[in-house]
């Protein structure tokens, strides 16, 4: 698969632009032009975006590579590339129906897990939202990391549980993942899901 930077700008057969944001091996994210010089996200720090999303051959199949374009630092902040599109993913482990007070009640019922110290998400505030019916996501909700340089995965999973509890009795997921789905208010926003992304672009295993 051809490697797609960040920041590059595409351009389809409408001669409609689409600059990257953020790209891997399974799926790109993007955003369109809403004016000669602006873009859709990077213009709306404080609206709630959720950026386009595709796997990479679907997003190469209909454009071409036009210029190779540079986020300004404003853009870097606001948009971060540079945080996972992808977190805490295990297929044997579901969300529990029980909300946790506590990190440490929450670190204890998962003992089997390794505790570490290690920053996942490099940012100290994120929004999480929660999955619904209908492949729908709730209202975003604002969660703080307990460290001013982020959050661990053990932490994030305590937040997304205790989030994703409730709903659990209307809809049954099938393993565990995070997911990175755009920003609101100039913050990182995750939905919370099984092993397999909601678009399933993730392979399986």
């Amino acid at each position: 698969m051809k490697y797609i930077e960040n920041g590059s700008i595409y351009i389809d057969r409408d001669n409609d632009f689409s600059r990257v944001i953020v790209a891997d091996e399974f799926e790109v994210f993007y955003e369109v032009p809403v004016s000669p010089k602006e873009w859709s996200f990077s213009s709306s720090p404080k609206k709630l975006c959720y950026y386009y999303r595709t796997s990479p051959s679907a997003f190469l199949s209909v454009r071409t590579f036009s210029a190779q374009g540079q986020f300004t630092e404003e853009e870097k902040s606001l948009l971060r590339p540079d945080i996972p599109l992808r977190l805490a993913r295990f297929k044997d482990v579901q969300w529990s129906m029980q909300q946790f007070a506590t990190l440490d009640l929450f670190a204890k019922n998962n003992a089997k897990f390794e505790n570490s110290s290690k920053i996942a998400l490099a940012a100290d505030k994120a929004y999480l939202s929660g999955f619904l019916p209908s492949n729908r996501v709730s209202s975003p909700i604002l969660v703080n990391s307990s460290s001013k340089n982020g959050f661990t995965e053990l932490e994030l999973r305590w937040h997304a549980n205790n989030i994703q509890a409730p709903q659990l009795k209307k809809e049954s997921i099938e393993g565990i993942g995070i997911y990175r789905l755009g920003h609101f208010k100039g913050i990182p926003m995750y939905y919370i899901g099984g092993f397999i992304d909601a678009a399933g672009l993730l392979n399986k295993e």
